[in-house]
């Protein structure tokens, strides 16, 4: 049994340790199971699952406003179990049968953060190799597992196999359930609850959260495909057609759309591109969640010859507003930005142009930091250099699937933290360089420089993505 024994669940009910220490007992696990399963096979909803304790964690350190931090509800770990298994289960067989959309890479195995940013950059690629028109749209849904509907999360559920019973314990347990909020000063004894208007939301924590929303969202992408929207492009490596709607990781969605040729202007897709947007964000809201126009905007593309280059159009040559649905219905403006500007959208600062000079910013003020902490640190000699090769450069490597920096910038990033940190292990700033990033073997330090770890994880993705056959691999 592959569970932590760290994590937690509802303080009343016994604890993930106590179900872990049975399953290595084959008699208390034959019993463990049948006192799981009863309620799956028959229907019902044990009193003891129907308790929650809501717990508030920090998104960002130091941000302790309560609309700014996540709740986490702790439910029964027996429940749980349950949860996971189905949402395991349920996912597997949805693999298998190719049943998942491969738009979202959220929630599923064998697929990261990271390559989605990678997509999103290929098709900007692809695109200005092209000279095709295209759009898009960076939409950010909020509380997307505290805003799902029951009555969408059941059928979507029940269409891809989920017994009825099954479904009736999970969400009956919901419905049910009676929830203490836990703070700093203890467990609350007076609880929240409403049965007849029952609270929506499957709860950040539960073992079936990932796997549901990642079904839902197949259902959006499914009925974006059928209406039409995406982008169409030939496959670089295999020659073989790639229809996309676009990318998403959980509850960030990246829509796209592109002109069939090089001469289909901007104006035209607007149309289309404005219709993409009320259907998504439609969608959501049909399923109980919501786009935050705060944290979404968009990007239009396209190309003008000067007579001797190509030029994006700027903002000004090229108008054009755009607009989304709130949880009401209401409209508002998205946020349009010119092609040059860089957002953060999953760690990684990617501008629509190509530049990366936001990026490489964001890297010199991490490496900053990370030198200003090092200098007044309290920590051996050997400590510094491990901090530098197991905890920065880790930082480091995240984005490098992504960027395309030269050796020179990655040596300017570094410097502000290599410094302090040849100089907290007792070395010279000036040691040389060819024995720091050198190999053991010829008595180097091992430090690996980051403009080599970058060339070797495009490699590797290369490699990777190509075999698998993944939407990466196609691009």
């Amino acid at each position: 049994m592959k569970q932590k024994e760290n994590t937690s669940g509802e303080p009343t009910c016994l604890s993930f340790s106590h179900y872990k220490a049975t399953s290595l007992d084959p008699m208390l696990n034959s019993v463990d199971t049948l006192l799981r399963m009863v309620p799956l096979l028959v229907g019902f909803s044990p009193e003891a699952w129907q308790v929650i304790t809501d717990v508030e964690i920090l998104k960002k350190a130091g941000e302790y406003r309560v609309a700014k931090m996540r709740l986490i509800q702790l439910m029964s770990p027996e429940f749980q179990i349950n949860n996971k298994m189905i949402g395991k289960n349920i996912l597997k067989y949805a693999k298998a049968t190719d049943a998942v959309a491969a738009d979202q890479h959220g929630s599923r195995k064998h697929h990261k953060s990271i390559n989605t940013c990678l997509n999103k950059k290929l098709v900007f690629d692809i695109l200005r190799q092209k000279k095709r028109a295209g759009t898009v749209a960076i939409l950010d849904a909020s509380g997307c597992y505290d805003r799902v509907a029951y009555s969408i999360a059941v059928l979507t559920l029940m269409s891809f196999g989920v017994p009825q019973k099954a479904c009736n314990v999970l969400f009956s347990t919901l419905q049910k359930a009676k929830h203490h909020i836990k703070t700093g000063f203890g467990r609350s004894e007076a609880v929240y609850d409403n049965e007849e208007v029952p609270i929506m939301g499957i709860g950040q924590g539960n073992g079936l959260g990932p796997t549901l929303w990642c079904l839902i969202s197949t259902i959006i992408f499914r009925m974006m495909a059928k209406a039409g929207h995406g982008v169409s492009m030939v496959s670089a490596l295999s020659l073989t057609l790639v229809q996309l709607v676009g990318f998403a990781f959980v509850d960030d969605a990246d829509l796209f759309s592109a002109g069939k040729t090089a001469y289909t202007t901007a104006e035209v897709l607007s149309v289309d591109f404005q219709a993409a947007l009320h259907r998504w964000t439609g969608g959501l809201i049909a399923t109980g969640g919501a786009i935050a126009p705060e944290k979404s905007f968009c990007y239009l593309i396209d190309f003008l010859w000067t007579g001797s280059t190509w030029e994006y159009r700027k903002l000004e040559d090229l108008p054009g507003e755009f607009t989304i649905q709130d949880k009401t219905g209401s409209t508002f403006p998205l946020q349009r930005y010119e092609v040059s500007h860089a957002d953060k959208t999953l760690g990684v600062y990617i501008a629509m142009d190509g530049n990366e000079e936001e990026e490489i910013a964001y890297l010199t003020k991490v490496s900053k930091k990370f030198g200003q902490q090092l200098r007044t640190a309290k920590c051996e000699k050997n400590a510094a250099m491990y901090a530098l090769q197991f905890s920065f450069m880790k930082t480091l490597e995240y984005p490098m699937v992504v960027t395309q920096l030269d050796e020179s910038t990655w040596s300017k990033i570094l410097h502000k933290t290599l410094a302090p940190a040849l100089h907290k292990a007792g070395m010279s700033m000036n040691f040389p360089r060819a024995v720091l990033f050198g190999p053991d073997l010829f008595q180097g330090f091992q430090l690996q420089h980051p403009f080599f770890t970058q060339e070797i994880s495009h490699i590797t993705t290369l490699l990777q993505e190509s075999v698998r056959n993944s939407q990466t691999g196609k691009l």
